[in-house]
């Protein structure tokens, strides 16, 4: 044995717990014993030093709850030689001048233990194995440590309780606890703005507003995490980049608020995606969704650099879920078969997609909403859902620039400007489509050329404007074709119309490629409807009862349909408006409307160079100009006219009889008027006998002139 220092004999005795700060009312073995939980026999080598007290203790113990509670003079706690074993309930609760805590073989920690002890800067706990904590107002074991920097407890597995252990460390940087496991509760860690560098085991549950605030986080991987039990759990974590729990379950409303600047996620076991998840993270680059089967609105709302991403199991996609993701370049949803759309102003699910080339998705048989769906995304070329059916609500691929390759299943209804300005569509076959619910369905659609949609009903207005490449329409159950519908289509050569009873104003106006067509039950022609439609030889109108025709500039129902050889209308009766009805059909030689009766307006069938062969019903009135140049015109039996005007039969060179028996006035005046301006010589003219006297007493002027210039032969009856 070596040499000991002795007293009397006997060893030495040495203190080996300091408590700084304490002296001035902690300053009897007594008076300690009664803080720390012991018998006052059980403190040895008492000693006060300064603000400071001395002791030795051979026994473990447990300092009891509220030892030092709201003693804000104590500045350390060193047990030295490792006997105390736990802290009870609020120890050192409000301790705010404390500065260090030594007790190595510490196990365990209760609730509110070290609450706002504001000046200590680390703890170091080597065997602490349990801390609990309760989330009750202003508790929490660590809470309010707010000069805390760093935290070291190896073998600590659980932290229990409700919550709020270490919120508002704001200056903490480093937790280190490897074999925590388990759950740790809501707002744990709130608030611990600098944390940076976080270790933890096994973590199975994180509660609400865990890690809110965490602003200097930038990575956080928790591979065996499958809960989160509230809302909010990383709120706020400015700083966060990279997040890892591929055995998450579900994720609460809130969980990422405020993670703007994440730009990895892997959950590849979440099954579903919470409303504005995600939303304005525009840093968002790549993200594991592949077990999510539904997305709520805005998850990923103005995701601005979000990649391509796997997602095989998704089944539904809310409003303006991929809202402004500007990188994706394709999307491929094998499992998804209802689309959530809403047109509220800047809001679309898949709208401004401005990188978007393909979209695949097989199952989908709805898109709900009001639209905008795919509004804008301007370089998708393929859009492939051959299940979609119903209806597709307005705009829905409004300026989808580059799509040319359309796959769909029995849509029944299209809103308004749905496809506006799809401009390398080349196709659209709709077999169950009736129904356009709005105007400019397939505006500006400038590449179409095929389109079939044989069970439309109605055609709003605007529906093809700006169509103007395309050549082939059937729209066979249609019952109206709006104003200017066609206008201006160059190269449409075939339709189908065989339903429609009306054709509205310049409907067809300039379509001079259209070719012959069937239209058996058209029952009304607008006027300018078939202006211009150089290449049309036959019209066969069985049903029609009225044409109106306009004479302003440049205008006439059929006029200048320079190709036309017949005209077939049986039940027409009436050719409204102000005339140039057929000007310059110059190559029609049949006219058959037997029950055309009353006004036939002026310039009517001017310049009909080959007419030859007219049939029409009780006409009454013949307008200026109305035969003009009718050239090949031989005769012509109008026995219930009583009034023709001026020009009416000029230069119709080869006519040899002109029937009149009920005329009443020829021209404009009784003097002549051109009304026989240039007819063949010889000319058999049948008029009234009151004609003979119509001009003070002499024969209508234009009488006179057929006899004098002409040699007509006038018959008066």
């Amino acid at each position: 044995m070596g040499l000991r220092k002795t007293i009397f004999g006997r060893v030495k005795s040495k203190p080996n717990t300091f408590i700084g700060g304490i002296s001035g009312t902690i300053n009897t073995p007594a008076l300690l014993a009664t803080k720390i939980g012991v018998s006052a026999s059980q403190i040895k080598d008492f000693k006060v030093v300064g603000n400071d007290i001395h002791f030795k203790i051979n026994t473990i113990y447990q300092i009891p709850s509220n030892a030092f509670n709201g003693n804000t003079n104590i500045t350390y706690f060193n047990d030295s030689e490792g006997y105390v074993n736990s802290l009870g309930v609020r120890s050192f609760y409000n301790c705010t001048s404390l500065l260090n805590f030594t007790a190595d073989n510490l196990e365990s920690i209760a609730e509110s233990a070290f609450y706002n002890c504001t000046s200590i800067t680390s703890y170091s706990f080597p065997k602490v194995t349990i801390i609990d904590s309760q989330s009750n107002t202003s508790l929490g074991t660590f809470r309010n440590n707010t000069s805390l920097l760093t935290f070291y407890a190896p073998l600590l597995t659980s932290i229990t309780g409700t919550g709020r252990c270490f919120e508002a460390a704001s200056k903490m940087t480093t937790f280190y606890a490897p074999n925590l496991a388990g759950s740790l509760a809501g707002t744990s860690f709130n608030g611990c703005a600098a944390l940076n560098d976080f270790t933890v085991g096994p973590i199975t549950s994180i509660g609400s507003s865990c890690f809110s605030d965490c602003s200097s986080l930038t990575s956080l991987t928790f591979n065996s995490l499958n809960t989160l039990t509230g809302a909010n759990a990383f709120s706020n974590c400015s700083g966060l980049k990279y997040f890892s729990a591929n055995s998450l379950k579900d994720i609460p409303t809130g969980t990422f608020t405020g993670c703007a600047n994440l730009e990895n996620v892997y959950i590849a076991s979440s099954v579903s995606i919470p409303a504005n998840c995600f939303i304005g993270f525009t840093k968002l680059k790549n993200i594991d969704i592949s077990s999510v089967k539904t997305i709520a609105s805005r998850a990923f709302y103005n995701c601005t650099s979000l990649l391509n991403f796997t997602a095989d199991n998704i089944e539904s996609i809310a409003e303006s879920a991929f809202y402004n993701c500007t990188s994706i370049t394709s999307y491929s949803f094998p499992k998804v078969t209802i689309i959530d759309s809403q047109s509220n102003t800047s809001i679309g699910t898949f709208r401004n997609n401005t990188s978007l080339l393909t979209f695949y998705a097989p199952l989908l048989t709805s898109i709900t909403g009001t639209g905008r769906c795919f509004e804008a995304a301007s370089k998708m070329t393929t859009f492939y859902a051959p299940n979609l059916a119903g209806s597709i609500a307005g705009t829905s691929f409004s300026g989808c620039a580059a799509l040319n390759d359309f796959t769909v299943g029995p849509i029944t209804s299209i809103g308004s400007s749905c496809f506006s300005d799809c401009s390398s569509l080349t196709s659209l076959t709709f077999n169950s489509l009736n129904t356009l619910t709005g105007a400019n369905a397939f505006s500006n659609c400038s590449g179409l050329k095929y389109f079939s949609a044989n069970s439309l009903k109605d055609i709003p207005t605007g529906t093809f404007t700006g169509c103007a490449n395309l050549e082939n329409v059937y729209i066979a159950s249609s019952v109206s074709i709006p104003a200017n519908c066609f206008i201006g289509f160059i190269k449409l050569k075939n339709i189908d119309i065989s339903s429609v009873k009306t054709i509205a104003s310049r409907a067809f106006y300039n379509c001079t490629s259209l070719l012959n067509f069937t239209a058996d039950n058209i029952e009304s022609i607008a006027e300018s409807a078939f202006y211009n439609c150089t290449s049309i030889t036959s019209y066969s109108f069985p049903k029609v009862t009225i044409i109106d025709s306009q004479s302003n500039t440049s205008l006439g129902t059929f006029r200048n349909n320079t190709s036309l050889l017949t005209f077939y209308a049986p039940l027409l009766t009436s050719i409204t408006g102000t005339g140039r009805c057929f000007e310059a059909a110059s190559k029609m030689t049949t006219f058959y409307a037997p029950n055309l009766a009353g006004s036939i307006a002026g310039t009517s069938f001017s310049g009909c160079a080959a007419l030859n062969d007219f049939t029409v019903g009780p006409i009454t009135s013949i307008g200026g100009s109305c035969f003009l140049d009718c050239s090949s015109l031989t005769s012509l039996i109008l026995n219930d006219v009583m009034s023709i005007g001026t020009n009416a039969f000029y230069n119709c060179t080869n006519i040899n009889n002109i029937s009149l028996e009920s005329l009443t006035t020829c021209g404009d005046t009784t003097a002549s008027n051109n009304v026989f301006f240039g007819i063949k010589l010889g000319c058999n003219i049948t008029v009234p006998v009151t004609l003979q006297t119509a001009n003070a007493g002499a024969p209508d002027g234009d009488l006179v002139y057929a006899q004098t210039s002409r040699g007509a032969i006038i018959n008066y009856i």
